[in-house]
């Protein structure tokens, strides 16, 4: 089944709107002066995660494991499946083989996502869990670069053969 640019130009603009609410509202709600954990592109220690939990108020924290967390859930997929459609539609077979990218990022986005609702639920922290949360922000940020990256290119590629 081919995927139409109407489709693309859909996920595009969902994506664009998911991810754009999310760094709103997060800004807003839960960057606290050091910016929410999910954001931290070099990730984080529990010293680090202390000093913002220390910062965050309950309200907040409550929005940052509720609606904050069930748009986080939702994002990642759309923005995924967006990437998937663009490599998958302007790659050559060589090149679809990096739509593994976009599926690396959510996955490493979704285990983040649940680790760091373990964090804001936790009455004490495990440094294994905060370990493993900042290991997965730092794989999904990276994925999602490479990701964007590849999606440029092809994008660019396209373009310039046109």
């Amino acid at each position: 089944m081919a995927i139409t640019t109407k489709t693309i130009a859909i996920l595009a603009i969902a994506s664009g709107i998911g991810f754009g609410s999310l760094v709103v509202l997060s800004e807003i709600y839960l960057s606290v002066g050091f910016g929410l954990l999910d954001g931290r592109l070099n990730g984080y220690d529990v010293e680090a995660v202390n000093k913002y939990l220390a910062l965050l108020s309950s309200k907040n924290r409550q929005f940052y494991i509720g609606s904050f967390r069930v748009l986080d859930t939702t994002v990642p997929p759309l923005l995924a499946t967006t990437f998937a459609a663009i490599i998958w539609t302007l790659g050559s077979t060589l090149w679809r083989t990096t739509v593994v990218f976009p599926l690396i990022y959510v996955i490493a986005d979704l285990r983040e996502n649940a680790l760091v609702g373990q964090i804001l639920q936790a009455t004490t922290l495990d440094a294994e869990t905060v370990s493993s949360a900042s290991d997965m922000t730092q794989l999904k940020w990276l994925f999602t670069v490479l990701s964007f990256a590849v999606v440029l290119w092809l994008w660019r590629q396209g373009r310039t053969q046109a």
